[in-house]
This record gives structure tokens, sequence and C-alpha cells, in this order.
């Protein structure tokens, strides 16, 4: 499944990094937390990235928290039993707060945590659905504060949202469509036809 995801994905990352002008991860859910997997580099001189490997801490990151957003209740149990790390005076580490940002992510598939995991770094992510409860990726975008800002909307959303959406689809699910999140024609353009 991971090396099927990747290829997929692929070109959706390098179309994420090529608009947004921000380096363009691919993550997968691994007893809950999120696995770094793939990534690709902007191609400016200054360049934020996270290296294949990484796993990301589990509540005060995007991909961390829509990992835990789908794992079962024994997962996050584990995950979030005992004092939590706060790399930064930003991250999120009160279970209350998680729990309403874990519905959020489920509701609105998609995530943020600017200044979390490291002050000065945001990353925006949407998870990759094989149905409407089963997480198989999480396609994100990584960079500095000032270029995405917290709770970015737009083109930037758009773009990290349509790219999830288009590999959901293609992996048997419309969950993204039944919430009336479109595709970009850019991306769509990309798809297989018929889909």
């Amino acid at each position: 499944m991971q090396s099927n995801i990747r290829a997929i994905a692929a070109p959706y990352l390098k179309l994420l990094c090529e608009t947004t002008g921000q380096s363009s991860l691919l993550s997968i859910p691994l007893n809950g937390e999120a696995l770094v997997i793939a990534a690709v580099d902007n191609d400016s001189n200054v360049s934020i990235t996270v290296k294949p490997g990484n796993r990301p801490l589990p509540h005060c990151s995007a991909q961390g928290r829509i990992a835990l957003a789908y794992a079962t209740d024994t997962q996050r149990e584990r995950l979030l039993s005992g004092p939590l790390l706060a790399p930064t005076p930003h991250s999120l580490v009160d279970i209350h707060a998680i729990d309403l940002r874990l519905q959020r992510i489920r509701d609105q598939l998609m995530e943020d945590a600017p200044n979390e995991a490291l002050t000065g770094i945001n990353v925006l992510a949407a998870p990759i659905l094989r149905s409407a409860k089963d997480l198989i990726g999480i396609v994100a975008i990584v960079g500095s504060i000032q270029n995405i800002p917290p709770s970015p909307s737009g083109t930037m959303a758009d773009m990290v949202r349509g790219c999830a959406a288009a590999l959901s689809k293609l992996f048997g699910c419309d969950a993204y469509e039944e919430r009336g999140i479109a595709i970009p024609p850019e991306i769509r353009r990309m798809m297989p036809s018929g889909r």
C-alpha cells in the first residue's frame, strides 16, 4: 500500500509544491501516528521540509492530529495518555482542546498547526480517505508562518484539500464531494478520465 500511494500521489505532490510555492509532504497512518513517506522541496533558496521517516508528534502537528482523528479509540488513548510534550509555547496539549480539533478535522477535512512543532513554521494538511472513516494518507504543505498563515483559506487551502480529494476519489471515496469541497480544475485535469 505504501509504495502504491506514494507512486499515485507523486504528481499531485509536485503540482501542490509548484502551485503553492511550499514544500509538499505525503504521510501515511501507522498505529495512530503519521509517518512521512515522501516530500517534494520547493525551488526557493530557503526551503523548509520534513524528511521521509519523520513521525510528527500526534497531538501538536497537523499530520499527527489527522492521524489521531481517524485512529482507533485504543490508539488515541495510548498516544494521548500521560504528559504531552510541548515543543513550543503554542503546542496544543490540552486533551479537551485536542478532542475538539479532532472532531473539526473529521468535519472540515483539513488541519493546520501554526508554531506548534517549531516556532515560525506552519503545516496545512488534509486526509486521503478510502472511506469516510478509513484514512490511508495525509497530504500537506510546510512553510514559514509568513507564507502559510494560521487557518489559511483561498487558493492554498483549495489546493491542499483538492489534492487530498482527488487522491481520495482515486481510492474510491467521495467524502470531499459529499461535503461540497470541489477539486480545482488544474487538479481534475490530472485525474484519469471518467473520475
